[in-house]
């Protein structure tokens, strides 16, 4: 599977939008030395190590955060209604397959 880059593109615009560019920053440099790969890379190439990274830095809010940030990048920007608890389920399980398939069905869209 190769991981698209409109995807992970996206994934990083959900992000600033929700943390800023700067807390955005020191996201992606803490993810670097823990997984070596970005916030992005992670979620599609190994989404269990994704959520118990970020779940390391927002503990309780983990599933907020991710929930708040599908909402943006497919219901606010890209007017795409998917069930953000199936993909938050994926990433919990570690389904690569399921994640990147369920985020790269809007990897062609255009903003509105």
């Amino acid at each position: 599977m190769s991981v698209g880059r409109p995807v992970e593109e996206l994934v990083r615009e959900g992000f600033r939008r929700v943390l800023g560019d700067v807390s955005f920053k020191v996201l992606e440099y803490h993810f670097d030395k823990l997984l070596g790969m970005d916030p992005a890379e992670a979620l599609l190439r190994d989404p269990k190590a994704f959520y118990e990274t970020l779940n390391r830095f927002f503990r309780a809010g983990t599933d907020i955060l991710l929930e708040t940030i599908l909402k943006i990048i497919f219901r606010d920007t890209y007017r795409v209604n998917i069930n953000v608890k199936d993909v938050l389920s994926a990433i919990k399980l570690g389904e690569v397959n399921k994640v990147y398939n369920l985020l790269s069905g809007s990897e062609k869209l255009v903003k509105l």
